[in-house]
């Protein structure tokens, strides 16, 4: 038998997740005999519009991640985000694509399983460490540093690799990943009896572009706009330009590049 080159597989294809979750009577009454109780099962993507890469399903309001906190909601479930590249080395890691069975999704129930409106501001418990997310909180905090859509925490949190392991992998180091695999995690839509847990909604976002925003001092801006209606006068450009200041320096220097550029 041929050994996997796992470093080779990484270099050549992508990688692919599907949400692991230890079954339980809320599961069992999901998927009937699909699966057994205390035993784990992964809950296959191509049941839901997401695909099965990481960055395509790992965002607050997709559909996958929304049909997998309809599963665990108000039901603790150990939950690993199993990577297609684990492997059972030295008998370490006994969760594999090779040994957890794969449960499709009827249409009908996926559908009832996304809610959109009701899981992106809810709240993510892990019961083994007395910890909550604030989807709500999350959100707000991830647009101070991005104009991109949202990512959501518990793909990363739960996954069974700390690295990018393919093509459609997150490519930032994040120390979070992980953390939480195979902890106990559900979904609630109010705080309640969890208001005691510690809240740990600004440790734990996750961005692939992290941009900060800074904003022009009066003076910067009156040179600004000095600049701007001399090039509009000398070289006949309709440039861009209002009122509200504050710009990414990512903007600041694509517009002062452009105006080098004239």
């Amino acid at each position: 038998m041929v050994k996997k080159d796992k470093n080779k597989r990484k270099d050549i294809m992508g990688a692919y997740y599907e949400a692991t979750l230890t079954a339980n009577e809320g599961h069992t009454e999901v998927y009937g005999s699909k699966v057994t109780e205390g035993t784990p099962f992964r809950v296959s993507t191509y049941s839901f519009d997401n695909g099965a890469k990481l960055m395509e399903h790992s965002y607050i309001e997709n559909s996958y991640v929304d049909g997998i906190l309809g599963l665990i909601e108000d039901n603790p479930t150990n939950v690993i985000w199993l990577c297609d590249y684990t492997e059972n080395e030295e008998g370490k890691n006994p969760y594999t694509w090779d040994t957890v069975n794969e449960v499709e999704t009827t249409e009908k129930v996926a559908k009832q399983l996304q809610t959109k409106n009701h899981r992106s501001n809810g709240f993510i418990i892990n019961h083994t460490t007395n910890e909550y997310i604030s989807l709500k909180s999350y959100k707000k905090e991830f647009a101070k540093h991005s104009n991109e859509w949202a990512t959501n925490p518990l793909p990363f949190l739960t996954n069974s690799e700390t690295e990018c392991m393919g093509g459609g992998d997150l490519r930032t180091e994040e120390p979070i990943r992980g953390l939480w695999k195979n902890h106990l995690i559900s979904y609630t839509k109010s705080l309640g009896e969890f208001k005691g847990f510690k809240n740990v909604t600004k440790d734990v976002i996750v961005w692939e572009k992290k941009v900060e925003f800074v904003n022009a001092d009066k003076e910067i801006i009156q040179t600004a706009k000095a600049l701007v209606e001399d090039i509009k006068e000398t070289k006949n450009v309709d440039l861009w330009g209002k009122e509200d200041i504050t710009l990414t320096s990512q903007e600041f220097r694509a517009l002062l590049q452009t105006i080098n550029q004239l």
